[in-house]
């Protein structure tokens, strides 16, 4: 997964006065909007910060421009879906288009990031839901807690993944760390 930086990249982190994120007027209308989604400028902002932060550690590459090589996870995936959404309402503002040289700098730079490569052809640009490896499933009903299926579904909200995926790998995770356990269940399947 490749992230193209443009120069001076550093300009995304910009605040206002007051602090806020981003500095960019018509950027912090789309990024804050609440309603189209609440967790997006938390997931932009990290993004940003990740971005700056690798900035010095850059590959060069053939279009003489920096990209960033960054390991695509449920968490960075969702970060550039809200990226994407972000740059298509930022590109169409408003009913006659911005000419390029009157939108501020933070926004140019916000609307040339541009994710290449593989994974994000198929993973990043259809909002498709980040899937478990294809492994042999078996249907289970489960009843939960109405307080604990909300933090789970608040999880996998966050991670862009999938509800069932995110139960499965907290429960593996569990077993994984019982090793008496593991060592009474490596018993059995020997027997």
């Amino acid at each position: 997964m490749l992230i193209a930086v443009p120069e001076g990249i550093e300009v995304l982190s910009l605040r206002n006065t007051d602090g806020s994120w981003p500095r960019a007027e018509r950027l912090a209308r789309v990024v804050n909007d609440a309603y189209a989604h609440p967790t997006r400028r938390e997931r932009l902002e990290q993004l940003v910060h990740d971005m700056i932060g690798r900035a010095a550690d850059v590959l060069h590459s053939r279009h003489h421009r920096r990209v960033i090589a960054m390991h695509l996870t449920p968490i960075l995936a969702a970060r550039l879906r809200a990226l994407d959404e972000a740059q298509r309402r930022l590109e169409g503002w408003g009913r006659e288009r911005i000419v390029w040289k009157d939108r501020d700098e933070q926004e140019q730079l916000f609307l040339c990031i541009r994710p290449v490569g593989e994974l994000w052809k198929r993973v990043g640009r259809k909002k498709v839901k980040i899937q478990p490896k294809q492994r042999r499933m078996l249907p289970v009903s489960v009843r939960f807690p109405p307080d604990l299926h909300a933090e789970v579904s608040a999880y996998a909200d966050r991670l862009g993944a999938d509800r069932t995926h995110v139960i499965v790998e907290c429960v593996r995770q569990v077993l994984d760390g019982d090793r008496e356990w593991k060592r009474e269940w490596r018993k059995r399947a020997e027997l």
